[in-house]
């Protein structure tokens, strides 16, 4: 997990006695990505009592088909790589370099496992890759990694409205996020795209 990006199970905190949830909510300095609760400190005596109360939460999850949020997801992705493969179409056209596709796993627990597609760019003899990592991932809906020699990068699906409903991952679109502080960067373009890739290629000081 990148560092300043938080993954929690909703609703599983309502198991737990009023008391501790803002120790387990606020106690992570989401900067840094680093614990600063001390479990000591926290109404529940036993470190054990928390998983016993995490797993009633789980055992208690209703069935739910996630179809369509699958599919809509692995749908993003394979848009973005049509963006990204017209944005380099000049230099793909005429040989300057490789563009390709492969599907690749991903499993994401619940949703079960299932493809979805990555993209390989080949610049002489370096690679970069951008790589569906999942549509789970905290404060988005989805999110992509650019994988380079000199450097990385994360696109991410975001809604543009803060207040989220259990459809908004329809409204997402993709954004730049910065790598350690999860900031929003804006919103992908072809004028972004290309500046990213210049960067993470390392043609960019």
């Amino acid at each position: 997990m990148a560092a300043g990006r938080l993954q929690r199970s909703a609703g599983c905190a309502d198991y737990l006695p009023p008391e501790a949830v803002p120790k387990l909510r606020h106690d992570v300095n989401l900067a840094t990505g680093q614990s600063e609760m001390d479990l000591s400190e926290l109404p529940y005596n036993d470190f054990s009592d928390y998983i016993r109360a995490y797993v009633s939460c789980r055992a208690d999850d209703p069935e739910f088909d996630w179809t369509p949020r699958r599919e809509w997801w692995v749908g993003k992705v394979d848009e973005l790589a049509d963006a990204i493969e017209r944005w380099l179409a000049p230099v793909i056209s005429d040989g300057t370099i490789s563009f390709s596709r492969r599907a690749i796993t991903i499993d994401e627990g619940t949703m079960g496992s299932y493809s979805a597609t990555q993209v390989d760019i080949g610049l002489g003899k370096e690679k970069v890759s951008i790589v569906p990592v999942g549509t789970f991932v905290a404060y988005a809906f989805g999110r992509v990694e650019l994988e380079a020699p000199g450097g990385t990068a994360m696109f991410e699906l975001i809604a543009d409205t803060d207040h989220r409903t259990s459809e908004s991952w329809r409204d997402a679109s993709w954004q730049l996020v910065h790598t350690a502080t999860g900031s929003r960067m804006g919103h992908v373009d072809q004028s972004l795209f290309q500046t990213v890739f210049l960067d993470i290629i390392g043609m960019v000081d």
